[in-house]
């Protein structure tokens, strides 16, 4: 398995878990009485379809073939639903807007993935400190994907109204800081010869560039803009700055992911060659 693909069936599944939460949650609310409860349990029968056949999923030759093989699947499951709900003279509902969306965030993983600078697909997902690293880079790059925000309900709100120019700047600083240090820690580690310590060493090297990241990443937080005012609307052509609560991006999902490397890598019991 390629690390794009243990990324995508992470992020997948739990989209199809959220889907049926949200479900089950409408299900058993005030209007529930009113839903078709026949509809739902086969739009849930089918979304389970769904994620047996993304767990049971075996990756193809390349991330590419592995991609069309995947939206395909999403594809006829979404067919399927919509001829059900056509059944019960329904149009296309919210199940039918998550596979599309979930099928288009899909595609848009993979051209990223194939595109950055420090490309990460067809990258086997291996016990190698290197590839644990890039694991996790992957899915950091697949969580800004599928969940674009990880910021507080307040900061949201904020940035809904002032726009998501900040939001967006550091989050491109933070995914640059990201690529820079595996193209860093991959040049060191060609220069790596073996030997009695060349396990330990190609180890350290990665947490040296974990620990690199980690640094930079608080610095591209503390050094962000603010946002200390936003705009209120006081008559049709006219608006208002109020203070607000001082916002500050966060470390958030890029300091999370590197916690998780090195928990990763404090685990490791045996180190896995790397295929050049």
């Amino acid at each position: 398995m390629t690390i794009f693909i243990k990324a995508v069936k992470i992020l997948m599944l739990q989209c199809l878990d959220e889907s049926m939460d949200e479900a089950s949650a409408k299900n058993q609310g005030w209007l529930g009485g009113w839903r078709n409860a026949e509809l739902c349990k086969k739009q849930k029968e089918l979304t389970l379809k769904l994620r047996r056949k993304i767990e049971d999923f075996v990756p193809l030759d390349t991330d590419a073939q592995s991609l069309v093989a995947l939206k395909k699947a999403i594809s006829e499951i979404d067919a399927e639903v919509e001829e059900t709900r056509k059944s019960y003279e329904y149009a296309r509902g919210n199940l039918n807007k998550t596979l599309t969306q979930m099928s288009s965030d899909l595609e848009r993983f993979y051209n990223t993935v194939s595109s950055l600078s420090y490309k990460l697909n067809d990258i086997e997902d291996t016990k190698h400190p290197f590839h644990i690293l890039c694991a996790h880079a992957a899915y950091y790059f697949g969580e800004n994907i599928f969940y674009p925000s990880d910021e507080g309900y307040l900061s949201k709100a904020v940035s809904s109204l002032v726009g998501a120019t900040p939001t967006v700047s550091v989050r491109e600083h933070k995914e640059a800081c990201l690529l820079a240090h595996l193209k860093k820690c991959d040049e060191k580690l060609k220069s790596v010869k073996e030997g009695d310590e060349f396990n330990e060493m190609r180890k350290e090297l990665v947490l040296l560039e974990v620990d690199a990241i980690q640094r930079e990443n608080a610095e591209i937080c503390k050094h962000a803009q603010a946002i200390t005012s936003v705009p209120i609307s006081i008559s049709f052509f006219a608006t208002a700055n109020v203070k607000a609560p001082t916002l500050k991006p966060s470390r958030g999902r890029l300091e999370l992911c590197m916690k998780h490397v090195k928990e990763e890598l404090d685990s490791l019991k045996v180190l896995e060659p790397i295929n050049s």
